[in-house]
């Protein structure tokens, strides 16, 4: 995906012009509906739908804002925290909207979720309220049918990149939807580009907030975004990839470490490998904490036995009091 085919074929952007208030009933967000408008020239752009779809993208398009309210409990509000509560909330046609977008031809899925979730996005939502539970499906949705092959799949997929792209860029404020649906788009984007922009970002520094933490990533996805890359998906993944293996080589922070560990996790679905990974990185001694505890979870999917960790962590503890035994370089 180089720079051109980024900012130029991808035409069509959304902003959001107007301040929206902060009601909390499903009335009164589609109120907003009108106070949403089109920007053509920010940035990021998201692509124009080919006129023979526009009226199949609009029908999705509704579909797939009845579905995201399907979990809106009785008051209104977003119940997202978990589980499956609220469900018998919804009406009943949720389950027949939902699997008339699923069985919609990918093209015009692609542009009414990728629309949508950006829509979404730029609402001015009640500073409580979390992610809605359909907002987590539309992301493992959009572009992610792996049955779909061939030259006009490919620019699927870079419009899927492009409208996470733009998501994120509106994903700014201090909020808990925010900070929720943000976390969600960087962890598709990594899955989707193998593009270990985490890693990147958080090496070295430091961070006063959550907020600062985010606009970090975000301004590296964007910087990303402006730069040259493969217009193949999977040159461009393993261009990402390439990144991964030079951290994972390093004596980078747990963090990073982690990041690039789920990249690989993704990109090589043997198990073998996925032990190997997960071997190298529980002996470093720079994964620590939260980080540690969560890979050592996900190595269990890898087949090592506690036994095998508990020996990894007792080495990356040995190590690591060495580390800091030894006397500090003049």
């Amino acid at each position: 995906m180089n720079a051109t085919r980024v900012v130029s074929e991808l035409s069509t952007v959304v902003a959001l012009t107007v301040t929206l208030g902060l009601a909390v009933s499903p009335g009164a967000l589609r109120a907003q509906d009108d106070e949403i408008t089109i920007d053509r020239a920010a940035f990021p752009p998201l692509p124009a739908v080919p006129a023979e779809s526009a009226d199949q993208v609009r029908r999705l398009r509704r579909l797939v804002r009845r579905v995201n309210r399907c979990r809106a409990t009785e008051t209104g509000g977003d119940w997202g925290q978990g589980g499956r509560e609220g469900f018998s909330f919804g009406p009943r046609g949720c389950s027949a909207w939902l699997l008339e977008v699923r069985e919609a031809p990918l093209e015009a899925r692609v542009h009414a979720i990728g629309l949508e979730y950006v829509y979404n996005a730029m609402r001015t939502w009640p500073p409580q309220s979390g992610a809605r539970y359909y907002e987590q499906v539309w992301l493992q949705m959009l572009g992610m049918d792996r049955s779909a092959r061939g030259p006009r799949a490919e620019d699927l997929h870079i419009h899927t990149v492009a409208y996470l792209l733009r998501a994120l860029s509106v994903l700014t404020r201090d909020d808990r939807r925010h900070r929720i649906n943000a976390q969600a788009v960087f962890e598709t984007l990594r899955d989707f580009t193998f593009y270990p922009a985490v890693a990147l970002t958080v090496e070295g520094r430091s961070f006063e907030s959550e907020l600062e933490r985010r606009a970090a990533i975000t301004e590296t996805w964007m910087t990303w975004a402006r730069g040259p890359h493969p217009d193949n998906l999977a040159e461009l993944r393993a261009e990402g990839r390439a990144r991964v293996a030079a951290i994972l080589e390093s004596s980078a922070s747990g963090e990073a470490l982690l990041d690039a560990v789920f990249i690989e996790w993704n990109a090589v679905r043997r198990v073998a490998h996925r032990a190997s990974v997960c071997r190298r990185v529980l002996a470093s001694p720079a994964l620590i904490g939260a980080d540690r505890r969560l890979l050592h979870q996900r190595c269990a999917y890898a087949r090592l036995t506690n036994t095998e960790m508990r020996q990894l962590h007792r080495e990356a503890r040995r190590a690591r009091r060495a580390l800091e035994a030894a006397p500090a370089e003049p």
